[in-house]
């Protein structure tokens, strides 16, 4: 997958740029975004340049290459998910769109900020949130936030990688420890590639 915004990051040496941890850009355009990538920002920390995957209904960062399991359309060249956004809502990017993996949310007490996505034939959670997804322009870049509030990722398994949770106000959700705050930087590809994750 053809990642143009990451090439244009790098190129400009913004990397000091990036907004602080776990802050919401301020808005100034919301989007569709077709197909795109996202990539995690957190300074100093082991998920700075991450890049986002899903696997077995979770959204993941650093999840290693053989992890992923994805069936799709052409050779993917990382382990990278792709995702589509419309009308407030997030997708696993598929070009059959009636094949594509809704992501929820679960705010509630319980779910504590929960993200995952279904596939085919699953019901989703009693609490799951279905829309509230937007892509932030700040700057030159576009930051994925949910209903205004921020990504939590947490140590999780396999070892090194990291899930993906939406700050509901828990530190440590799902009873995690050493969780942290971070921004989503939305990588837009003009040549997505179509997978089904597991």
């Amino acid at each position: 997958m053809k990642f143009t915004a990451l090439t244009t990051l790098f190129a400009a040496g913004l990397t000091s740029a990036a907004p602080a941890p776990n802050a919401t850009p301020s808005p100034s355009t919301t989007t569709d975004v077709k197909a795109f990538g996202l990539m995690s920002l957190r300074s100093a920390s082991p998920i700075h340049f991450g890049t986002v995957s899903a696997s077995k209904s979770n959204l993941l960062i650093n999840l290693p290459e053989e992890a992923q399991d994805a069936t799709c359309d052409a050779n993917v060249t990382n382990n990278g998910a792709t995702f589509s956004l419309r009308d407030g809502a997030l997708f696993l990017y598929n070009k059959d769109t009636d094949e594509e993996q809704q992501v929820w949310v679960d705010r509630s007490g319980m779910g504590q900020g929960n993200v995952g996505y279904l596939s085919g034939g699953q019901g989703f959670p009693r609490n799951a949130e279905l829309t509230g997804w937007t892509s932030t322009d700040k700057g030159d870049y576009s930051y994925l936030n949910f209903n205004g509030a921020g990504l939590i990722a947490c140590p999780a398994i396999p070892e090194g990688s990291w899930s993906i949770w939406v700050n509901a106000g828990v530190t440590n959700p799902g009873g995690s420890e050493g969780c942290l705050g971070f921004n989503a930087m939305v990588l837009p590809t003009e040549e997505p590639v179509s997978c089904t994750y597991s």
